[in-house]
Formats: C-alpha cells, sequence, structure tokens
C-alpha cells in the first residue's frame, strides 16, 4: 500500500502493487482495489485498476512475469456515510468484471476514517 489518503472532499486516492508468492506464480489479467468496511467482510464498491509499471517491484521480488504490477485508482466516496472506516483489498484475476481471483491480499492493518 503506497497511497490511502482523501485527496478532496470524498475522494480517496489508493495506490499500491501486488506480487504472486512464487516467482513463476500466475498474477491475473484483470487489477481491482476492492474497498472493504473496515474490520467486516462487507465489499463496499469495487474498482479497476489500470496495470501500471512497476520493474522496482518485480526485481526486487525475483517475479519472472511482466511488470504491470501496480495499481492506483481515485474513488469517490463522498456518498458515503461520515466516520465509515475502509481498508482495501488488492485483487488480480481472469474476470472483467473483478472476480475469478488469482491473487487477493487483504491491508486490514491500515484503515481510513471517512
Amino acid at each position: 500500500l503506497d497511497k490511502f489518503n482523501e485527496v478532496s472532499k470524498g475522494k480517496v486516492r489508493i495506490a499500491g502493487w501486488l506480487v504472486p508468492d512464487k516467482p513463476e506464480g500466475a498474477i491475473g489479467k484483470f487489477a481491482y482495489i476492492l474497498i472493504m468496511e473496515h474490520g467486516t467482510t462487507k465489499e463496499i464498491t469495487r474498482v479497476a485498476s489500470q496495470g501500471i509499471k512497476r520493474p522496482d517491484v518485480k526485481k526486487n521480488y525475483g517475479y519472472k512475469g511482466g511488470d504491470t504490477l501496480g495499481m492506483d485508482v481515485t474513488v469517490d466516496l463522498s456518498w458515503m456515510k461520515k466516520g465509515t472506516k475502509i481498508d482495501v483489498i488488492f485483487r488480480r484475476c481472469n474476470q472483467a468484471n473483478g472476480e475469478g481471483a488469482v491473487n487477493d491480499v487483504r491491508i486490514s492493518d491500515i484503515y481510513l476514517t471517512l
């Protein structure tokens, strides 16, 4: 998780990267960030991210696949109740709707209060 902050009223930027646990591991064709209600399994929304080149991550983790391991989205959450706590899941998957997870990493120890 590289960025997780409110950039303007109700708009949250989330950026980071995801690498498989094996150097030759599958990564998944599509990248999504799932916004979760902190401390629960409730998904609030999900946002597709373009894959962002992260050769630094690829090199540091010895990944043998492509280098579009990064994700970066800004999402409007102004409609949510003030005080709601959120955390995120970085997901790589093979279905355009964000299902069929190949790799999921939930970052629940860092959360944001809207």
